[in-house]
């Protein structure tokens, strides 16, 4: 009698095993931003990333289709080249009307918009490369960009972010390679 209840609990405690490992298995997406946190954590040398010295203002107008004009509160003007948004050479015109109607659907967004630049750089002239902050917004401009495929930031650059920021990148790059991979896959 003892045997076979012994044998009816051994067989219900690997039945257990084997249903939680199918439940996890199953449930394994669900701990990519687990994934993603550690992975931010080991780059960037388990700590902080030290914060980028911020400029307060408006968005004037567009240099290019990677440049804006900003104005800071005092009434300084900036030329601030965003990081990890490429400018396109044009080599024909095509290009240049790609090029074109690219800054002025960017100026839309932009011109006008309160926020704020963490810079990178910054010379004499009050030319520099940085991040846009629009708003209240804690992600970057050049983040959202470089999530939807339309700017590529390098990892050095990638690094000088927040930590939040590094994670929301690495996921939104990791989502996109792979819808492009199952869209590979469907489509050819």
């Amino acid at each position: 009698m003892f045997r076979i209840l012994h044998r009816i609990l051994k067989l219900g405690a690997v039945s257990l095993l084997i249903a939680g490992g199918y439940l996890l298995w199953d449930r394994r997406e669900q701990a990519r931003p687990l994934l993603d946190y550690y992975d931010v954590w080991r780059v960037a040398g388990y700590s902080t990333p030290v914060a980028l010295p911020v400029l307060e203002g408006q968005v004037t107008g567009m240099a290019s289709e990677n440049a804006i004009h900003f104005k800071d509160a005092r009434g300084l003007k900036y030329r601030i080249v965003l990081a990890g948004i490429d400018a396109i050479i044009p080599q024909n015109a095509s290009d240049a009307k790609i090029r074109d109607a690219l800054r002025q659907k960017i100026g839309e967004q932009l011109v006008g918009q309160e926020g704020r630049v963490c810079y990178t750089m910054l010379d004499a002239t009050r030319a520099g490369a940085g991040f846009l902050y629009l708003g209240t917004n804690t992600i970057s401009y050049n983040s959202e960009q470089a999530a939807e495929g339309n700017a590529r930031i390098p990892e050095r650059a990638m690094r000088l972010l927040s930590l939040r920021e590094q994670v929301y990148l690495r996921n939104a790059i990791r989502r996109r390679s792979g819808s492009l991979l199952a869209s590979g896959a469907s489509g050819g």
